[in-house]
């Protein structure tokens, strides 16, 4: 079993870091970690929130990571640019519970975004960099969800030969 890794989202304190910690999880806040297996090295970002708490503490985090397979753990999906501005591959991220009141065919109603609305649910691409905003398994504000499944998602990444 590999990392846990975390960040923080726009319903969570600093003083929650160390119960994530003590229970295994690495939160990244602002910060970068490089995660070396099989000869092969992850370079992972992960900002605090940026939707609630923004500082450029976040974007800043993005720019200062090494070169690398990277990837932006990111609790929205509002610094795309700045992460494929700045070289990552894979942006993941919540924050929108996929709209959680959505019309018939998962059209959301609200996305709770400042910018980059259109990727508020599922998989996208932005310019070079492939990003997924997970819908989550709860809900926000009121606890119902209209045709958007709650979801889990887990990822496996494999390392594609030249």
């Amino acid at each position: 079993m590999g990392s846990i890794y975390a960040v923080l989202g726009n319903h969570d304190s600093h003083d929650m870091v160390p119960a994530f910690e003590n229970l295994g999880a690495h939160v990244l806040i602002n910060e970068t970690n490089i995660v070396k297996a099989r000869g092969e090295q992850l370079i992972l970002t992960g900002t605090d929130d940026v939707h609630n708490f923004f500082t450029e503490n976040a974007p800043m985090a993005l720019r200062a990571a090494p070169d690398g397979f990277k990837i932006a753990l990111v609790h929205s999906p509002e610094l795309a640019q700045e992460a494929a501005d700045n070289g990552f591959d894979l942006y993941l991220c919540g924050h929108t519970h996929g709209g959680q009141i959505c019309m018939p065919g998962g059209r959301p109603i609200l996305t709770h975004l400042n910018r980059h609305e259109n990727l508020s649910d599922g998989l996208w691409k932005y310019e070079e960099m492939l990003g997924y905003t997970n819908p989550g398994a709860g809900t926000s504000v009121m606890p119902i969800r209209f045709f958007k499944r709650p979801e889990i998602t887990r990822f496996t990444l494999r390392h594609q030969l030249a």
